[in-house]
């Protein structure tokens, strides 16, 4: 007798609005299948989305300044939800062909990244819950396609926390970023996160020691009140010396200087009396690695300098991670251009950024195939949403960027990775 199987299909997908971390509106969307089960999906923004990153969809009124979402719902809700009735679950990578026929456009200006990222996860997710198998595993398996002799499944990334923020995510008298740490490779992504919370609390004695106020940022990590890049690099230094923590063995730091920030031609310090042309920046660079043993620097140059982005990862590349995020915007042409100039030696890969699951996973192949390695980066205003976990597992990336370990939209991106080492150490 044979038996007949029938395609669990779509039954209903619907969207609507929810707001994200910084208390602006985003998508939310759920998707039921014909077999009774459904699957969820939340879309992160970006704070600041540059111009060759891909485009979201806002309403063309000035409500929530500029950052509605009701032209993205009406799309989902309205056009595209209809014609997905009945299509057959399984056909995520079909629907990522057909949203990016649907708008052509390489950066998505037609439909939106938040339109078209959400329609793509949902059935991506749906997709790994009809085979069975978790999300991280299905996008392993495509991944692994995509990339000469393939990408087991071993191991999570590694980590990076955010203790102290600055420059447009924090206290404006600190040039750089994002002052992070990163625990040694050799620990356990629940190692890690003990090593982080003994950092951080260590951190928030020291503020509360020295009569420093630190007020706490939108992705956990503290804004203090401090003068200086220099100030910051020594205050995280005295924390982790009184919680017997051991820069280079135990941790190292990872700067995000985001230099694009604080470039007008030249680069304009807080601490510095006069800018400083390329040479002096990266002279400055240079000594603030050899001083605090910086792992990653992540955009330590503006886009437009190439020279100098050449320089430092000529100079500082066998030492340190050079890190591309915004010059290459999880673009293929960027990439492509940073690859051939020798411009970095590591990319932030956000899989928002591209539009669809399937181009994400391209992009990360591509990363991957110049030898570069990978940090999967979250968006400066999170949801709950952990599917990056997941990813970032499939690509076997070297390192995550989920902020600090408060603010749930974070917490749920590093309890989800207990979860899959928990998962991968009994597989």
């Amino acid at each position: 007798m044979l038996l007949s199987f029938m395609a669990v299909t779509v039954k209903k997908l619907t969207a609507r609005k929810i707001f994200d971390s910084l208390g602006f509106p985003t998508l939310a969307g759920i998707m039921w299948l014909s077999d009774g089960r459904s699957v969820e999906a939340s879309i992160a923004n970006s704070q600041h989305n540059g111009e060759f990153a891909g485009e979201y969809l806002y309403d063309e009124t000035d409500h929530y300044l500029g950052k509605g979402v009701d032209r993205s719902l009406q799309y989902v809700n309205d056009l595209i939800a209809p014609k997905l009735i009945g299509i057959d679950a399984n056909k995520s990578r079909e629907i990522d062909e057909w949203l990016k026929k649907s708008d052509p456009s390489e950066r998505k200006e037609v439909l939106g990244v938040n339109t078209t990222f959400l329609i793509s996860e949902l059935f991506y997710k749906a997709a790994a819950l009809l085979s069975g198998q978790e999300l991280y595993v299905y996008l392993n398996g495509l991944f692994a396609k995509m990339v000469p002799g393939g990408v087991p499944l071993s191991r999570v990334p590694s980590p990076i926390f955010t203790m102290i923020s600055g420059g447009n995510h924090g206290a404006k008298t600190l040039n750089f970023q994002e002052f992070s740490m990163v625990p040694s490779t050799g620990r356990s992504y629940e190692q890690a996160l003990d090593l982080a919370f003994n950092l951080y609390h260590g951190l928030s004695k020291v503020f509360a020691y020295r009569n420093i106020f630190a007020g706490i940022g939108n992705d956990g990590a503290f804004i203090p009140s401090l003068a200086s890049n220099i100030d910051a690099y020594e205050i995280l230094r005295e924390a982790m010396l009184k919680s017997n923590i051991k820069v280079g063995v135990d941790v190292y730091f990872a700067m995000d200087i985001a230099a694009e920030f604080f470039f007008k031609g030249k680069y304009y310090l807080s601490d510095s009396p006069n800018p400083l042309n390329t040479d002096q920046f990266l002279e400055r660079l240079n000594k603030l690695n050899n001083e605090y043993r910086s792992l990653i620097l992540e955009d330590p140059c503006a886009i437009k300098d190439e020279a100098g982005w050449k320089k430092i990862t000529s100079v500082l590349g066998d030492r340190a991670y050079i890190a591309a995020d915004d010059l290459t915007q999880t673009n293929m042409n960027r990439l492509e251009y940073a690859r051939k100039n020798a411009l970095c030696n590591a990319v932030c890969v956000k899989p928002l950024q591209r539009g669809t699951v399937g181009e994400a996973l391209e992009f990360a192949a591509a990363v991957r195939k110049a030898g570069m390695r990978i940090i999967l980066s979250q968006m400066a205003a999170e949801t709950q949403d952990s599917f990056i976990a997941d990813f970032s597992v499939a690509l076997q990336a070297d390192f995550v960027k989920f902020g600090s370990i408060t603010r749930g939209e974070r917490l749920a991106k590093h309890n989800r990775m207990l979860q899959i080492e928990t998962d991968l150490r009994h597989a």
